[in-house]
């Protein structure tokens, strides 16, 4: 584990903060400027420290239309893993930096973690996860992610 945003530590094998600086949520499970996710089973729940996005991302590809994912990204920090740090699988398609991560147990891609050139990294949230995202509402924009 190594220090991340306040109050916040960050796993070096998922990239998972863990914090306690959000509390309170309403019943469609945001916090604040933040939002609240789970996989299918409720084994992995996390928080993301940002508005709701009007935007998501979608790819084409074989993997992300089967898996049903549509995609919000945010800077690393801003995401918390809260439970099922043991849970959660790893997928790399071929020889791309970003890492997809699906519960274990119900086999639901939550997230994934993209490692840019510069040292950075993002979130890609699976708003499909997210249940105050309503996918009906969200500006869809198409990306081929498996060429890119």
């Amino acid at each position: 584990m190594t220090a991340g945003i306040t109050g916040a530590t960050v796993d070096r094998a998922t990239g998972a903060a863990t914090s306690s600086i959000l509390a309170g949520s309403d019943p469609e499970g945001r916090v604040g400027m933040s939002y609240q996710g789970r996989c299918r089973c409720g084994t992995v729940t996390f928080s993301v420290a940002a508005e709701l996005p009007q935007t998501a991302v979608a790819c084409p590809c074989q993997r992300c239309r089967q898996m049903d994912i549509l995609l919000t990204f945010v800077p690393d920090a801003c995401f918390t893993l809260h439970s099922g740090a043991n849970d959660i699988g790893q997928y790399r398609f071929h020889r791309h930096p970003n890492r997809h991560f699906s519960c274990n147990l119900c086999g639901t891609t939550v997230f994934m973690r993209d490692d840019r050139p510069d040292g950075s990294a993002l979130r890609g949230i699976n708003l499909r996860c997210v249940p105050a995202a309503e996918s009906g509402a969200l500006t869809i924009r198409w990306v081929d992610g498996a060429h890119h």
